[in-house]
């Protein structure tokens, strides 16, 4: 049932309402009625992503009144999420300039959560994040899996990593035949590949989540 607010709410966007095949729309995101909202965020925050990231997700299809709301208390009273909460203190960051096109530019890392290994790549420039499983921390298994990635996102013209994973020669190897420059960041200093290091903890966050709810 919807409260008289939401009606006087939806009475002043009326103009930009529109009903097709059932579904009630405004502009072009899905208007969700009030039985169902709590369903739609725990299937969005299945991932156990934190509250911005999960809003800017259910704003791209959604749409209620207090939405936002909705998505933080719903976030902000998820046990998993305060029992592997990630630490808040900042540390400085090295800048690096966007990159104009997608996977123009990107940044990779092993992430190991226990026992297991994952290759964990993100672009400079959309942020899109990758995690896949690998066997061990070779630079032939890293090279296997960037073929892999190379051919569904093309050849970046940048690849930031670390020496242990860059500096083989076979990698040297694989970046020359395959035209792409390496960036090796500082071993004493890991906020040179900020942005690896970010999407490692959010990926180990990821996985030990699914882990502890025994999900894939």
């Amino acid at each position: 049932m919807i409260e008289c607010g939401e009606i006087k709410h939806y009475f002043q966007i009326k103009n930009e309402l529109i009903k097709e095949n059932g579904i009630v729309y405004f502009g072009n995101r899905i208007i969700i009625p009030k039985a169902l909202r709590n369903y739609v965020i725990k299937k969005l925050h299945e991932t156990h992503l934190g509250i911005t990231k999960t809003l800017k997700k259910i704003k791209l299809i959604f749409y209620w009144p207090g939405m936002s709301s909705d998505v933080k208390n719903f976030i902000e009273k998820c046990e998993l999420c305060r029992k592997v909460s990630i630490s808040k203190i900042k540390e400085p960051l090295l800048q690096h300039e966007i990159p104009e096109l997608p996977f123009q530019k990107i940044g990779i890392d092993i992430a190991e959560v226990e026992r297991s290994n994952y290759l964990v790549v993100m672009d400079y420039y959309s942020r899109w994040l990758e995690v896949l499983s690998i066997k061990n921390k070779t630079s032939d298994s890293v090279i296997q899996l960037l073929n892999i990635l190379f051919s569904r996102f093309g050849i970046p013209e940048e690849v930031v990593c670390d020496n242990n994973h860059c500096g083989s020669r076979e990698f040297k190897n694989f970046a020359k035949e395959w035209h792409f420059n390496i960036t090796i960041s500082s071993p004493n200093y890991p906020q040179s590949n900020v942005l690896a290091e970010k999407a490692v903890g959010i990926a180990k966050n990821i996985i030990k989540k699914a882990k502890s709810e025994n999900k894939d």
